[in-house]
């Protein structure tokens, strides 16, 4: 099967197991700006001689098993934009949190390159292009294996909540293979951890039928409720030949078309030079939905910055963020409000032995929840009796006697007409004419997949005048904002992966991480543990 697009905006293609306990204490740290005393998010703490390390939270936090330090182990942090620092381990405190100061890199001006007698230094387009087209050289073709922390959770204002975490083993059969088709995964540990705050709604899939739980103006497939697959889609450079995310789309054939790109000064990384290159995106107007011919008005800014080597123009670094703008702010004026974004992806790749490899993803997304004390939990079609099944979180009453008149439904942006609504329980039974009925499920299943089946452009439904029996009438909301996280960092890396995996210890993608995958015991197992953040934020 061919992988579509992850998030995008309404233009383009647009969810029993065994927890295995981390043994041992940990020290805690984190990393601050030495100027700014800010945090210092997705900075790598890696023990030297071991390979394996971490990355830190967005409050700069990390935590690393007590037993290292008992083995005397040096800490490298390093991050892109700040110089080295290398730190004991026995000089850190088991009572912390221990601060540890990165000394920010200062930038340096753009190199020339000498030709003739002319300093004619390589355009930002070149750079980029050459980029793109070194990626099969620059990062393996051949099979490869990491294993990191995985998470996904939620952010509420400072308070952190529905925190998942896992352990995986990934391993790639090479750049030049299809990452959804050939990617194979083993699940080390998973837990839902139960020391943050659980909000059900919040952790409901997305909703475009209710629009209970929706991203604004965009839409984001599900992936069959797998969050790794929600993930690993955005990974523009690992998935450079497929549609990944808006106006970046195909990474090799659409990021230049689609931007506009310049040269900002140069950044000094680990000792080398890299290319600084930004990108920009303006649109103002969209087509909400590929099969959709009406227009909708809003305006959509994309900027983001690429970090390119100089010697082997090897991408190490890719940030992009999306801002909807339509409040009515010109598109060059700079977006402060995180209320405006839409979402931002972090990548960023490490070399090891000449080749490129994974060190970490993070996507994060902003959503509205609606909450409301009577609602319409579930909206099915139920294709042997040709209807709609409308199922209610209470039991509903009707404000007139006419049901049908309580419910619109709209294929397409045409309303189907209704021949009888027939309430069973806290259901309503909603009868279309078969002969349409049928029609639209031939389209259904023939013309689009099934994370199209409720977005608003395919299938719309309107309800009126409903009650429940306290009085409370259907859909009266109140909105609330949240930010998603779903993130991967690497804890350690196998160049060569040749030992084939066992198929029945391969996660199924098809499901939620959560639901009946198979776990995978290893006996380096102790080696790795779970980066857990702060329940609040700093």
């Amino acid at each position: 099967m061919a992988l579509r697009g992850g998030i995008c905006l309404l233009l383009f293609c647009i969810q029993s197991v065994c927890l295995q306990g981390q043994a041992g204490e940990f020290v805690q740290g984190s990393v601050v700006d030495l100027n700014t005393q800010e945090p210092v998010a997705f900075a790598t703490v890696r023990l030297k001689d071991r390979a394996l390390g971490v990355i830190t939270n967005p409050d700069g936090g990390f935590r690393i098993p007590l037993r290292f330090r008992e083995l005397e182990e040096i800490l490298i942090i390093s991050c892109l934009g700040y110089q080295n620092r290398e730190v004991r381990f026995s000089d850190l405190t088991s009572a912390g949190p221990n601060r540890v100061t990165l000394t920010p890199q200062p930038l340096l001006l753009e190199e020339a390159v000498v030709l003739g007698k002319r300093k004619r230094p390589p355009s930002p387009r070149r750079i980029v292009k050459r980029a793109i087209e070194k990626i099969p050289e620059n990062y393996p073709v051949e099979p490869f294996a990491y294993v990191g922390y995985y998470r996904d959770y939620q952010q509420k204002g400072r308070e952190y909540v529905n925190l998942n975490e896992a352990l995986l083993r990934v391993t790639d059969m090479g750049f030049g293979t299809n990452d959804f088709e050939g990617t194979q995964v083993q699940l080390y540990d998973y837990r839902e951890n139960t020391q943050f705050r659980r909000d059900t709604l919040a952790e409901k899939p997305y909703n475009y039928a209710s629009r209970d739980k929706i991203i604004q103006n965009a839409y984001l497939y599900g992936y069959g409720g797998n969050e790794w697959n929600i993930l690993r889609i955005h990974d523009a450079i690992r998935n450079y030949r497929i549609n990944t995310f808006s106006f970046v789309n195909r990474f090799e054939k659409d990021l230049l078309p689609n931007h506009s790109v310049s040269r900002k000064n140069d950044a000094l990384v680990n000792g080398k030079r890299m290319f600084v290159i930004s990108l920009e995106k303006s649109r103002p107007t969209i087509d909400p939905y590929p099969m959709s011919k009406n227009k909708i008005d809003h305006k959509f800014r994309a900027e983001g910055s690429l970090y390119i080597s100089q010697d082997s123009y090897a991408i190490h670094k890719l940030v992009y963020k999306v801002f909807d703008e339509t409040g009515g702010k010109s598109s060059r004026e700079p977006k402060e409000s995180a209320a405006d974004l839409l979402y931002e992806v972090a990548i960023e790749y490490n070399e090891e032995g000449g080749r490129m490899y994974p060190n970490y993803i993070s996507f994060h997304n902003v959503f509205t929840l609606r909450r409301a004390p009577f609602y319409v939990k579930d909206i099915t079609l139920d294709f042997e009796n040709k209807c709609f099944i409308a199922e209610f979180s209470n039991d509903p009453v009707l404000l007139v006697d006419k049901t049908v008149s309580n419910f619109v439904v709209k294929f397409k942006r045409k309303r189907l007409k209704l021949d009888q609504v027939v309430r069973i329980k806290d259901r309503y039974h909603l009868f279309p004419d078969p002969d349409d009925f049928v029609q639209m499920a031939h389209e259904l299943t023939t013309s689009y997949d099934e994370s199209a089946y409720f977005s608003p452009d395919v299938l719309e439904f309107n309800f009126s005048g409903i009650y429940d029996r306290k009085g409370n009438e259907l859909h009266q909301y109140k909105s609330e904002q949240f930010h998603q996280y779903r993130e991967f960092f690497t804890q350690r890396i196998s160049p060569e992966a040749h030992t084939p995996v066992d198929p029945d210890q391969v996660m199924n993608k098809n499901a939620p991480i959560s639901r009946n995958q198979p776990l995978v015991m290893p006996s380096d197992f102790q080696d790795y543990w779970m980066n857990t953040p702060l329940k609040i934020m700093e």
